[in-house]
């Protein structure tokens, strides 16, 4: 608890804001985890950056057993207004979708794109901002700092920003390797997603 408190200063927690585990069922919800987070964040002056609202891992089982198209509208519906609202105002930021593309910028095919189709990352943003008026939302993913997977990136900002949706920034994970540090790309992305207003976080940052 010392050392926590000593070398950092904001904190994301790794599983206990995926849906797996705050939304194991559909009826129920389990915040348990999340609340001790955001209460510590709270009580040390950690600003807490949500991970994650949308992602295609981690769903809960009956998630991915829903056939029906508007049953899972709801359940994706329902589950952003029901943990984005729980912690408006408690927490600073979200991820609001996490790894939505593949390695060349086309959307990944994924549950959320083949149930809701390609405009899902607009309608969670649509969604996120509503629920949670004051907290900063991101689009995450990782490699995205790479010039095709960053292009992929930049048309899905102008998507959500041509639709009149909000969204504040852009998460670069970056899983990096010593020796093999991508600085030019890194510098390019940062110039060139702050050229579409946004800001932009090391999300994930681990060597």
């Amino acid at each position: 608890t010392r050392l926590v408190q000593q070398q950092f200063n904001a904190i994301t927690p790794e599983n206990v804001m995926k849906a797996e585990i705050i939304h194991p069922q559909w009826d129920r919800y389990n915040f348990d985890l999340a609340d001790k987070i955001a209460d510590y964040g709270k009580k040390h002056g950690m600003p807490v950056n949500g991970h994650t609202l949308i992602w295609h891992s981690q769903l809960p089982a009956f998630a991915r057993a829903i056939k029906d198209v508007d049953s899972f509208k709801t359940f994706f519906t329902g589950h952003i207004n029901t943990v984005a609202g729980r912690y408006e105002g408690k927490i600073a930021s979200w991820d609001v979708v996490n790894e939505a593309l593949n390695e060349d910028g086309t959307m990944r095919q994924s549950i959320f794109l083949e149930k809701l189709g390609d405009d899902f990352v607009t309608e969670a943003f649509r969604l996120a901002q509503k629920a949670a008026p004051t907290t900063e939302l991101y689009y995450n993913d990782y490699n995205n700092e790479q010039p095709a997977k960053r292009a992929g990136c930049i048309a899905l900002i102008r998507k959500i920003q041509n639709a009149g949706v909000r969204i504040d920034g852009i998460g670069i994970q970056g899983h990096w390797h010593l020796g093999k540090l991508p600085l030019k790309d890194i510098e390019e992305s940062i110039l060139a997603y702050s050229a579409l207003g946004l800001k932009v976080m090391f999300t994930e940052l681990d060597i």
